[in-house]
């Protein structure tokens, strides 16, 4: 309205469009009050809001850092896991070999073995020989005086009947029981071999 239509208006019109602009003050006021209010519980929504959020960033911060911890764990143990099945890959194909190789170690063990009886074996008969000479070699150095004349005495055809254990009873009692087993069971003839 301008000012020429407001000098226009009665004084009751006046009045009232007054009542109306303060009854329209008064709705204003109210609903900035209450704006106000709003206003003022979302602030405070929003500040709990933040503290919360800045509470769950600082977990999220935490749970960040353990998440990075174990992700190297992870890492670390793979490393190891793979280095563990590299290892068994290895020993499964050395076992193999080693396998092979014990079989033929087995051979080689088994020719060493042989070889080591038979040398065994040839020094014992050595062995036995030389205690056969040496037996013997006492026997005609230190002969009994009684019994070579006993023996001597004897016809060939005698010496035939006489078994080996007649022998060693008239053998002294010197010499071992071997050198009886050497004496054959019988003498032989002139002419036989």
């Amino acid at each position: 309205m301008t000012e020429r239509e407001l000098r226009k208006l009665k004084r009751h019109d006046v009045l009232q469009l007054l009542l109306v602009q303060v009854q329209e003050a008064e709705q204003l006021r109210q609903q900035l009050e209450h704006t106000g209010e709003q206003l003022k519980a979302e602030r405070e929504l929003t500040e709990r809001l933040k503290t919360k959020l800045n509470s769950k960033d600082a977990q999220i911060h935490k749970l960040k850092g353990r998440l990075d911890k174990k992700d190297l764990q992870i890492r670390e143990q793979r490393a190891t896991l793979e280095k563990l099945r590299q290892d068994r890959r290895i020993r499964m194909e050395r076992s193999g070999s080693i396998a092979e190789a014990a079989l033929q170690l087995s051979g080689i063990f088994e020719a060493a073995q042989s070889a080591a009886d038979l040398y065994l074996e040839n020094i014992r008969q050595r062995s036995e020989e030389m205690e056969a000479r040496l037996r013997k070699r006492k026997t005609v150095e230190e002969p009994s005086i009684e019994e070579p004349k006993k023996v001597a005495v004897m016809s060939p055809e005698a010496l035939e009947d006489i078994s080996k254990e007649e022998i060693a009873e008239k053998v002294p009692e010197k010499a071992p029981q071997e050198i009886a087993e050497e004496v054959p069971e019988r003498v032989p003839k002139e002419g036989e071999p």
